[in-house]
């Protein structure tokens, strides 16, 4: 039978729509004849049918919210999006290792970003998949990430474009949440965790046996709104328990996240305020934050005009909703910024940080996200920017983000920005040097990927770890980045870099002589295995790409060192 010889209605509802179906198969279909070309191009239904079957419902749904009208074209682009974040994830092993945190072009991320709507949310479902090792699912992972960052920033920037009395501190939190947490998603609860306290403060008013003020508070009525902030600090303080953390107790980010404020009804002073704030804002009351002898104090504001005659009262949530009269002086003076507000926040880890942390390569890692933060809400702040670099630049992290702040802050010419530099050219002159193939030499006995016992002493007592090999050398090579512990008396033999759970800071630089082969081979956990291996194949590590191209020569020495061991045994 002649395919064409068909209804239109029979070919696109029985047979071009069938699961079996490909988009291949349709786009094959397209090019026989000029009949079916239009009959399939100009089919919206069949496309959308074919998206569903391509991506689910759930993007379907997503896409419905942009009225799509052209399911054809929008599954084009979805293919060709698809294709470029996997090609862009696949450059970027090359163009890391082996140190796999230099930063990569922004050129995709900033145009997925400008292309709006759904686009970004596509690049986050494809970057999912990719997973099938763990070279290509780490990078997906620093892609996902540079996304949302960049996400984040162009929210903050929104944000803070508003006019100071349309921002809500509430999103603002938010926000803040969001930025330290590295994730773009809103937590689901909060809203659900507010309701639950505006609910039972419209219940205490309903109670009342004078309560006809209660649904249309007037903001003139300072009488009404005295028992109404009393009424929410029954609900939030003396009902739900919440409290406020001492400020003296170092930094804990649980007491700065609203979400987890609002679950665990307990954090901090400035948290605890902004969530008062916004119970009182939807019940009809406006409370404004003011500067207070160096604290954050919530204002009760009447009217909705300024006005320096009205009466009014401060809140302060450190003892449980007290309400103090506001003086004259109080009433006059201005409200503190979002900005200034978030900067305050972000003073505590900051400082912390300075106190103790400084020096501690290892852990000042995961402070730079305070100072980047500050960068984020205060542009204009050069301060913010240069102590960001500083810091990306002793730790040779996150250099390129710290040196585009500095150019957006004007700071071209700045010291800081040539240090940055020249730390950049040395991580990518290590990157090309690692490009070198390294011939192996009849002395160098082990091989990359292979899983090994590492023995030494320490404190007169005999301890093995495991661990795996990520590259060798013929002898030894010193190295700032890779400790050599114990310090090793025999220094013309081959040394080998490790990683291992329980080693000391996770990587060693060590002797031969310290290490045995695995008798069968175990998986381990080390958050770097995903820069040099793809797999674990039961015995040993697989080298990827990269680490192949480096060491061409191990993997047949790794083959052999394990069937001589399984020979043996």
């Amino acid at each position: 039978m002649n395919l064409l010889s068909l209804p239109n209605e029979i070919l696109l509802n029985h047979v071009f729509s069938r699961n079996f179906i490909s988009l291949q198969d349709l786009c094959n279909l397209m090019k026989t004849c000029h009949v079916l070309y239009n009959l399939i191009r100009h089919s919206n239904s069949l496309w959308k049918k074919m998206f569903i079957n391509r991506w689910g419902k759930k993007c379907y749904q997503l896409e419905e919210k942009y009225k799509v009208t052209c399911w054809m074209e929008r599954m084009v682009l979805r293919l060709s999006l698809t294709q470029e974040v996997k090609e862009t994830v696949r450059t970027m092993s090359s163009v890391c290792y082996p140190l796999g945190e230099v930063a990569v072009s922004m050129d995709p991320v900033n145009k997925w970003i400008i292309a709006g709507h759904t686009i970004p949310k596509f690049v986050e479902a494809e970057l999912c998949q990719l997973n099938s090792n763990l070279t290509l699912k780490y990078y997906a992972k620093v892609l996902s990430d540079s996304l949302w960052i960049k996400m984040l920033d162009q929210k903050w920037k929104d944000y803070l474009s508003q006019l100071e009395s349309q921002k809500s501190l509430l999103d603002g939190a938010l926000l803040f949440s969001q930025s330290l947490q590295g994730s773009y998603m809103c937590p689901p609860n909060v809203e659900p965790l507010l309701i639950v306290i505006i609910e039972r403060v419209k219940q205490l008013v309903a109670e009342m046996e004078n309560n006809a003020f209660a649904l249309k508070t007037t903001a003139n009525n300072t009488k009404n709104a005295k028992k109404m902030l009393d009424l929410i600090n029954q609900a939030i303080f003396d009902e739900m328990g919440f409290s406020c953390v001492k400020e003296n107790g170092g930094w804990t980010l649980v007491n700065y996240q609203i979400e987890k404020v609002l679950e665990k009804r307990k954090g901090a002073a400035i948290l605890i305020s902004i969530v008062y704030q916004e119970v009182a804002r939807r019940i009809g009351l406006r409370c404004e934050p003011i500067d207070c002898d160096g604290q954050i104090l919530f204002r009760l504001r009447e009217c909705c005009e300024r006005n320096v005659e009205t009466n009014g009262y401060l809140i302060d949530v450190r003892e449980g909703g007290s309400l103090i009269p506001c003086s004259p002086a109080i009433i006059g003076q201005p409200v503190v910024s979002a900005e200034c507000i978030f900067q305050r926040i972000l003073k505590t880890p900051i400082t912390t940080y300075q106190e103790f942390f400084h020096g501690f390569g290892y852990l000042e890692k995961n402070w730079l996200k305070f100072f980047r933060l500050a960068c984020i809400i205060s542009p204009q702040v050069s301060r913010f920017v240069l102590e960001y670099g500083k810091l990306s630049a002793s730790l040779a992290f996150h250099l390129d983000d710290a040196i585009q702040l500095l150019q957006s802050a004007g700071l071209h010419d700045d010291p800081l920005m040539i240090e940055c530099i020249a730390k950049r050219c040395e991580q990518h002159n290590e990157i090309e040097l690692a490009k070198i193939v390294c011939p192996r030499l009849p002395m160098i006995k082990y091989a990359v990927g292979l899983v090994m016992i590492y023995n030494y002493i320490a404190c007169g007592l005999k301890h093995s770890q495991l661990c795996v090999i990520v590259s060798w050398d013929a002898k030894f090579q010193r190295s700032e980045e890779w400790l050599t512990w114990p310090s090793p008396k025999n220094l013309e033999q081959p040394f080998y870099r490790i990683l291992g759970p329980k080693i000391e800071y996770g990587k060693l630089y060590v002797a031969e002589e310290t290490l045995e082969l695995h008798p069968f081979g175990v998986a381990i956990e080390h958050e770097e295995l995903c820069i040099h291996f793809e797999r674990f194949d039961g015995r040993r590590y697989l080298p990827n790409a990269e680490k192949k191209a480096q060491f061409p020569e191990d993997e047949d020495v790794a083959i052999s060192l394990m069937k001589s061991l399984d020979d043996r045994n």
